[in-house]
């Protein structure tokens, strides 16, 4: 196999690399899912600016076409205020989708907040694994190998 060999001669160092990668994995997890949350934030909160601009902008033109009509009842029936009143309903409906939509970002937002506590332990008892696995190995395996190593290199320099 010609891909990625991890160290399996030795369990200690074994150990140690399993206990890196959880805490590299936790991370990772952490900063997608925050980050994902932070863009849907962002998008709900410009998706809402641009309706509150049309919303606005659809009572202006209401309002002056008030004005233009003086208060006419037929003039208000015609083709210009009804399309002005299915904007008005257009609005209110993506107004509806978008206070839905904010209700699942905030459960979704909640959700990861709650997942952020058990993957901090993984992260701590990746550290914890990674601190056990490189000290069992420096102390039970490479200490030794070294020493060997040192007396081989004496003995040939010798």
């Amino acid at each position: 196999m010609n891909g990625l060999n991890l160290p399996t001669d030795n369990l200690y160092k074994f150990i140690a690399l399993a206990g890196l990668t959880l805490i590299f994995f936790s991370l990772y997890l952490i900063f997608t899912r925050l980050e994902q949350g932070t863009a849907l934030r962002n998008q709900l909160e410009i998706d809402s600016a641009s309706i509150n601009a049309e919303s606005e902008r659809i009572e202006f033109e209401w309002e002056m076409l008030k004005q233009k009509v003086g208060q006419s009842v037929k003039a208000l029936e015609g083709p210009e205020a009804k399309a002005l009143a299915n904007a008005r309903d257009e609005i209110n409906d993506r107004k509806r989708r978008i206070a839905a939509t904010a209700q699942n970002a905030t459960r979704f937002i909640k959700l990861n907040m709650e997942l952020v506590q058990p993957v901090e332990y993984a992260i701590y008892f990746g550290i914890g694994l990674s601190a056990v696995g490189f000290f069992l190995w420096w102390f039970k395996v490479q200490r030794h190998m070294d020493k060997a190593l040192r007396e081989q290199n004496t003995k040939s320099a010798g």
